[in-house]
């Protein structure tokens, strides 16, 4: 209560009085004014319980409210799961079926192998012709 110590000011002037009677008529203003302030307090509390009802319901669209939204948001979650663990999978690789794929990851490493073999072979390459324009120069001098 909002005037809990006024009230108990009150109450211990009641137990001073020597008059029933105004003792009595003392305890029924008490009771009275303790009455009107726990219906002033039941009155906001029912405002508020209205206010976040209607928060909670979507103020009369269902779409709005926050159980619908947050159904979409339980839906967007796992949707992004599902994608993040195929990307996962397709990062890494995957052991589906028994059979191993291989991820992104590994497939640019044998790509980088292959390019540094090519790369060798270019060279052998060039130094093979390189070495048969030099043996033909020789030749004619």
């Amino acid at each position: 209560m909002k005037n809990g110590d006024s009230i108990k000011r009150r109450l211990e002037e009641v137990k001073e009085m020597d008059d029933y009677k105004n003792a009595l008529s003392a305890l029924a203003d008490i009771q009275y004014d303790i009455g009107i302030s726990a219906c002033v307090e039941r009155s906001e509390l029912r405002k508020e319980l209205e206010a976040l009802r209607r928060v909670i319901s979507g103020n009369g669209h269902p779409t709005d409210s926050v159980l619908a939204r947050l159904s979409g948001v339980e839906k967007s979650i796992k949707v992004i799961g599902n994608d993040i663990t195929d990307i996962k999978r397709a990062l890494l690789g995957d052991l589906r079926d028994g059979e191993q794929t291989k991820g992104v990851v590994e497939r640019i490493r044998d790509c980088e192998k292959a390019n540094a073999n090519i790369q060798k072979f270019i060279w052998i390459i060039i130094s093979l012709v390189a070495g048969q324009v030099i043996m033909s120069l020789m030749g004619l001098l």
